[in-house]
């Protein structure tokens, strides 16, 4: 499930706000040893946006409880605001051999709404592309 950052469960996530995935899970095979990389993606129409693995940035989990909770941080969503599905792997190998381990929930709807991501109280430039870079403009004399 989705996670707002005051913990509270939701289905929407807010341009420009972090949110926390909470991925459950049963294990019913691994042995403490096993180790696996926890991997999320988000898909839009006709498009794969983003995919992040925890072995990526060099974690990896072993020793699993029978049933529990990965958790993801997700520091600012900055995706135009619309429908999208969010994927859910946990695999052993991390390479081009990885196999599924563990039954997690299919993919999660999810929606992104619109904010004030450029500060300027109205919500333009919201439909184009597929992310949203928020930055700052400034003019100098050369």
């Amino acid at each position: 499930h989705l996670e707002e950052p005051g913990g509270g469960r939701t289905t929407e996530l807010t341009l420009g706000r972090g949110a926390n995935l909470a991925l459950g899970f049963r294990n019913e095979s691994l042995s403490p040893q096993n180790e696996v990389s926890v991997g999320v993606s988000l898909h839009g129409a006709g498009a794969d946006i983003f995919a992040n693995y925890s072995h990526y940035s060099g974690v990896r989990f072993s020793n699993l409880p029978r049933e529990g909770v990965f958790r993801f941080y997700w520091p600012s969503v900055e995706v135009i605001p619309g429908h999208y599905q969010l994927g859910i792997r946990v695999i052993t190998g991390m390479n081009s051999h990885d196999r599924e381990v563990l039954d997690v929930p299919p993919p999660v709807p999810v929606i992104v709404g619109k904010s004030d991501i450029y500060g300027s109280g109205r919500d333009e430039g919201l439909n184009y592309g597929v992310i949203v870079v928020p930055g700052r403009w400034s003019l100098a004399a050369e």
